[in-house]
């Protein structure tokens, strides 16, 4: 009984030691996240009424990142949206009071500091003077080149509103128009998913992928009203958002939304392989209808000597100087960009987990074998 615990002992001990090295080998990694940020800023912490105001977004990490996803609120009893202007960043579509950022890297090694965007704000007219204005990030996320993701911290800004430089009666603005209805709507490269009516405010279109610009139609119902349109121009591959806003003569505004989608390059061109193929076509036919007419015994002699010898005719028709259509084409389509980008290497697969687990199993092995090895040294001495 006494050499059995002796052996347990020598066991556990041994166990213990090598648990006691390898705990700290398998700590959690650090997440890239929380070392990112996102952050607001502004030129303007000062506005009077219908005063607008651009708010800077922007990450920054010290450690690189592959995408952010940040969301921005702003306080809408103070605050009336503008637009938003990004650019190699999509926004979501703004709601009354936040807009959606989400930026994805190219370049596999990521970045460090990122614009997002701006957003363009406008200080509502009947704020009183001294109130405030606030503009957060409420979430923002990152990730890195190895799938980790995590929080973002993100600061606030804060505008104060100023007296007006000058204050109208209100007899003058109660007999200004509210007439804040479009007309008319259309776009110069693509038509409207529904007939255009002033009291419909939302509407979709799609666009070739040769487009990257919008030309935009729109007439107020009412002559004073002022129109702005944004989001029409630098259209990127997929979903875009145009906004056009009616200003009325009295400060009464209506916002009409157009999802705009563009088509990808693939859709909108014909594959190589089509145009080798309509080229190779074409010339069959010219060849077809400009060859002589020659006389049946001429075109038997040529089909036997053709049928006695087809190595040769077969390497006359090679070498009489038309190129392969099918040889260019697959030269073109070899060096076409969407197989460049299929070229790009893959990130290695992160291995250290599986070491390290083989490492912690082979070690309770080997202090296994050494625990009976010295259970039966110890038993022997005590024998004899």
């Amino acid at each position: 009984m006494f050499r059995n615990k002796k052996f347990v002992c020598s066991l556990l001990a041994c166990l213990f030691l090598l648990c006691s090295l390898l705990i700290p080998s398998v700590s959690p990694k650090t997440v890239l996240a929380s070392t990112g940020s996102v952050s607001l800023s502004t030129k303007i912490t000062s506005a009077k009424p219908g005063d607008t105001i651009t708010v800077t977004v922007s990450a920054n990490s010290s450690t690189a990142f592959l995408g952010v996803s940040a969301t921005v609120q702003f306080s809408s009893a103070f605050f009336e949206f503008e637009q938003v202007k990004v650019d190699n960043t999509s926004a979501g579509h703004p709601s009354a009071d936040t807009v959606t950022f989400t930026y994805k890297c190219d370049d596999m090694t990521g970045v460090t500091s990122q614009k997002l965007g701006d957003i363009i704000l406008k200080v509502k007219s009947n704020v009183s003077s001294g109130s405030t204005g606030a503009i957060k990030v409420t979430e923002a996320f990152g990730s890195d080149s190895n799938g980790q993701t995590g929080a973002f911290s993100g600061n606030s800004v804060t505008v104060t509103a100023a007296a007006p430089a000058s204050s109208k009666p209100a007899s003058s603005s109660a007999a200004l128009s509210g007439n804040a209805a479009l007309a008319s709507l259309s776009f110069a490269e693509t038509s409207l998913n529904r007939t255009f009516s002033s009291s419909v405010t939302e509407y979709s279109a799609t666009v070739a992928n040769a487009v990257t610009s919008l030309t935009v139609s729109a007439k107020a119902a009412d002559g004073g009203a002022k129109v702005t349109v944004s989001g029409n121009e630098n259209l990127k591959v997929g979903t875009n958002y145009v906004i056009v806003k009616v200003t009325a003569p009295s400060g009464a505004t209506k916002q009409y939304n157009i999802t705009v989608t563009r088509q990808a390059a693939a859709s909108s061109q014909p594959s190589v392989s089509s145009q080798a193929a309509s080229s190779q076509a074409a010339a069959s036919s010219q060849a077809a209808s400009s060859a002589p007419d020659v006389s049946g015994t001429e075109s038997s002699s040529a089909a036997s000597a053709g049928s006695e010898n087809p190595e040769e005719s077969s390497a006359e028709s090679g070498s009489s100087g038309e190129p392969e259509l099918s040889s260019a084409a697959s030269e073109d389509a070899s060096s076409s960009p969407e197989e460049s980008a299929q070229d790009t290497p893959l990130p290695e697969p992160d291995l250290s987990g599986w070491v390290i687990h083989t490492a912690y199993i082979g070690g309770m092995i080997v202090c296994l074998l050494l625990g009976c090895m010295l259970g039966y040294f110890i038993r022997g001495r005590k024998e004899s």
